[in-house]
């Protein structure tokens, strides 16, 4: 199954020190930003004791089990009106690595949900849920165009001269 967002992701839009507070396990030692950014980059982390680096890698696996869930999730919606798995260009600049994030982002914070995660959560649901019915679209967030032109692109036209003949 394909991933619709990273850690890396998570790490951009969220941060080093959210993800530190939520994703490590409440029975291993507490990690700093710093930490968590080099596991999430592949940093070198010979400064930290074999105990912070353990927790840290229990973060990062974390994380990527929420990740995992949260395209599992989507991908129950997306599956009722597309082929799985998606084509990567399409997934990768529709909104669906954002969503992705912010389930993940809801899963890694278990019971205790800060009002604007929750937020997040829902919205991203709710659009996933318009996506599988139909009432919203995967639509490349950005649209190639060549020399500076503008594109057009529209669907087929339903009513012309021969779709209306025999109603004039």
């Amino acid at each position: 199954m394909s991933g619709y967002a990273t850690a890396s992701d998570l790490l951009l839009w969220y941060g080093a020190k959210e993800l530190a507070q939520c994703a490590v396990p409440d029975d291993l030692p507490a990690i700093g930003a710093d930490l968590m950014r080099l596991t999430i980059a592949d940093g070198d982390r010979t400064p930290f004791t074999p105990e912070e680096t353990a927790a840290a890698d229990a973060g990062l696996a974390a994380i990527q089990g929420a990740l995992t869930d949260a395209a599992r999730l989507i991908d129950s919606y997306l599956a009722t009106r597309h082929t799985l798995p998606l084509e990567a260009d399409l997934a990768g600049r529709s909104g669906l690595p954002r969503a992705c994030g912010a389930l993940a982002r809801r899963f890694l914070h278990h019971d205790q949900v800060p009002e604007e995660v929750a937020k997040g959560y829902d919205q991203a649901l709710a659009w996933i849920r318009d996506v599988g019915q139909g009432r919203a679209e995967l639509r490349s967030a950005t649209v190639a165009t060549g020399a500076g032109l503008a594109a057009f692109d529209a669907a087929s036209r339903v009513f012309d001269q021969e779709t209306l003949r025999g109603f004039a």
